[in-house]
């Protein structure tokens, strides 16, 4: 298994000025694998660890456990089982597609989850290349309870143009419910520094930033799918 370094991105975290995050690892090597049975235990395992050590260097950070799940046709079955853990305290579960090809089984996929009930984010839709080229199925699932996640470096310049400009229109578009840091490690996708989060509300308005950065993850801390707040077509850019 490779696992990103939580441990210094935990410090990063930290010093950037946050006081709890959700710290799902990386998926591991190929959407077969993270979607093993097996999968959620060694999750659980890794956060206790953190936990532990975050505890023993007196580093004043909440964590919460949680996986970024790759894509995979079981994934249902998967989710059926209880093998794979959703995001904090919550019911949602966080989908990462592949970047690259059709994305129309996992659109399948999801729009049949959502009619089973379950609560499902798709990650860095801004990143994947045939969202990039259309995302009006997107927009067409959010209506009907997908929520979508968009990585702060995508408004940052840390991708390409491409990811900025679906990442803007996807805002403007108003469906668009977390922000996240998607950080890796300590020198390579790391949280973003005080100077970056300036730059990030010089770009969205306070208010809208505020919803997608702390209020709405803040609420995945609540097990009640009422708790996410759904933004308005204007986000307000």
């Amino acid at each position: 298994m490779t696992w990103m370094p939580l441990a210094p991105v935990a410090v990063l975290s930290k010093l950037s000025g946050f006081t709890w995050a959700h710290l799902p690892p990386a998926p591991l090597d190929s959407p077969a694998k993270v979607s093993q049975p097996s999968a959620a235990l060694p999750v659980a395992r890794m956060h206790s660890r953190l936990i532990a050590r975050l505890d023993a260097e007196g580093i004043p950070l909440r964590v919460y456990a949680g996986m970024e799940i790759a894509f995979h046709k079981r994934l249902a079955d998967r989710l059926q089982a209880g093998s794979v853990l959703p995001l904090g305290l919550s019911a949602h579960f966080l989908i990462e597609p592949d970047f690259h090809g059709s994305q129309e089984d996992l659109l399948h996929a999801v729009r049949s989850l959502l009619d089973q009930g379950h609560r499902v984010i798709i990650a860095h839709v801004e990143r994947i290349t045939a969202f990039q080229r259309n995302y009006d199925p997107l927009l067409r699932l959010a209506r009907q309870g997908l929520e979508i996640q968009v990585n702060s470096g995508s408004l940052l310049d840390h991708f390409d143009q491409r990811c900025r400009k679906t990442a803007l229109e996807l805002l403007a578009n108003g469906c668009v419910h977390y922000l996240a840091s998607d950080a890796h490690g300590a020198r390579r996708r790391t949280p973003p520094s005080p100077e970056e989060r300036q730059r990030l509300a010089d770009l969205i308005n306070p208010e809208t930033l505020v919803r997608l950065w702390r209020t709405n993850p803040a609420r995945l801390l609540d097990p009640s799918p009422e708790s996410i707040h759904h933004p308005p077509v204007d986000n307000g850019l």
